[in-house]
């Protein structure tokens, strides 16, 4: 052996260690996720996903034919047996006091859905026993149904004395309905998160109106955390075309804001829109599409 060739192959060595001690110094993005089978990626007896339980209310199956990310979706649908549909994931462990950020992507087209939900039942004991409730969280009564993906986000606190120090939940999904919940009110579930990291921005009520010769586009945000701006995007073909030519700054408000801006440039054609936030890291999320409709 030349003493080059054991240099390199000792150079070689030292840079696997090194990149095998980044590897496990630097914690996966989705660590601090303590929802369980977030994205329904993992299958269970009776085709559902793993961790995820179905009510009497609701028939949940693990869905391949629609995803958002990953190869898989949870699919709720209802059994006629009430006014909601819902499905329960296995006991998780929280700290009393500590305020958990929800959110979770939604897909519908049925027009009977009249509301989205995600939150966390919690429970005294460790294991999802004793005093339990059930403070609101992620919601929209304005769900959109455009089969378009679309999130709900919302900040839940794990209760404390009084009621009671909260050590345990159980995360409840849901699907209101007009009327009663039927096997035709489908709605596709995805992506999942709890995490004590306050999520970077959250959208609600995106809309697109056609008025005069443009089209507004109108949203609103809850809670800014590091969030530089938004662009806005006009759905051309298969291409996605930016038509804000600076980006459009952030208010940062804490308890959200609306925001507007109007393309005057759009085509009669002009059917889809998209909004883009990104944050000062550079992260870029998409919202949407959204159809145009009337003013």
């Amino acid at each position: 052996m030349t003493r080059s060739w054991l240099l390199a192959r000792r150079g070689a060595c030292l840079f696997a260690i090194a990149a095998v001690a980044a590897l496990t110094a630097v914690p996966s993005a989705e660590a601090a996720n303590i929802v369980p089978n977030p994205g329904f990626e993992n299958a269970c007896a009776g085709g559902i996903p793993c961790n995820w339980s179905p009510s009497s209310s609701g028939a949940i199956t693990r869905d391949t034919s629609v995803h958002r990310t990953g190869s898989a979706s949870l699919r709720l649908a209802g059994t006629l047996n009430g006014s909601s549909a819902d499905t329960i994931s296995d006991c998780v462990l929280v700290t009393p006091g500590t305020t958990y950020y929800m959110r979770i992507w939604y897909r519908t087209t049925s027009q009977s859905v009249t509301s989205i939900s995600f939150s966390a039942a919690y429970w005294s004991a460790n294991n999802c026993t004793g005093s339990n409730a059930n403070p609101a969280a992620a919601k929209t009564t304005q769900p959109t149904r455009d089969g378009g993906w679309h999130a709900i986000t919302g900040p839940t606190t794990a209760l404390t004395n009084p009621p009671f120090d909260a050590h345990s939940a159980t995360l409840v999904i849901e699907t209101g309905c007009l009327q009663a919940c039927s096997d035709t009110n489908v709605v596709n579930y995805d992506d999942a998160i709890m995490d004590t990291t306050p999520l970077a921005v959250s959208i609600y009520g995106l809309r697109a109106l056609r008025s005069h010769r443009a089209i507004v586009l109108r949203w609103r945000t809850g809670t800014e955390a590091d969030t530089l701006g938004f662009n806005v995007f006009r759905q051309q073909g298969e291409r996605r075309v930016r038509v804000n030519r600076r980006l459009l700054p952030a208010v940062g408000a804490l308890a959200g804001t609306s925001y507007s801006f109007t393309d005057r440039r759009a085509s009669r054609r002009a059917a889809r829109y998209w909004l883009q936030d990104v944050d000062v890291r550079g992260t870029r999320t998409w919202h949407g599409p959204v159809r145009v409709r009337a003013s």
